[in-house]
């Protein structure tokens, strides 16, 4: 685990020497603004891109495997029962938030506010995927819902 957050740091400074250098990415910055120096391109994947996420990655999942050795912590199994049930986050997110947005703010909103109607929604995302995770153990192991 140690090798991970190792590794990590290693991709995210490449990463940044690479992008300070203009090297290894597809469009180099347009200014020198901070704003721009993190504008990475995703499609088609630059090598900066590559590094920068898989250091991240490689960082979280130390971060992560730390969390959970620890007995008390709340995050990893707040994480736990949104990772068992990720199809019902993913679409129940996306209803929730298009409800919201229509009803509430149809000219769109700022960045604060959205910030902050998200984590308001996560307790109800929370229950949901909660509920689903243990209707989904009960089920008989062939049902379909072992599937979802």
């Amino acid at each position: 685990v140690r090798a991970a957050l190792i590794a990590g740091m290693a991709c995210i400074g490449v990463a940044v020497a690479l992008r300070w250098s203009g090297i290894g990415s597809i469009r180099p910055p347009r200014d020198a603004s901070w704003r721009e120096f993190v504008n990475l391109i995703k499609y088609p994947p630059s090598l900066v891109y590559v590094l920068s996420m898989l250091g991240g990655n490689l960082c979280l999942f130390h971060l992560f495997s730390r969390l959970s050795a620890t007995r008390d912590a709340v995050l990893p199994r707040v994480l736990r029962v949104f990772g068992r049930a990720p199809l019902v986050f993913y679409v129940v997110h996306l209803w929730l938030f298009a409800v919201i947005g229509a009803l509430f703010f149809r000219h769109g909103t700022h960045y604060a506010v959205g910030l902050g109607v998200w984590l308001a929604a996560l307790p109800v995302l929370y229950r949901i995927c909660a509920r689903f995770g243990a209707w989904r153990r009960a089920a008989p192991a062939a049902s379909w819902l072992q599937l979802v």
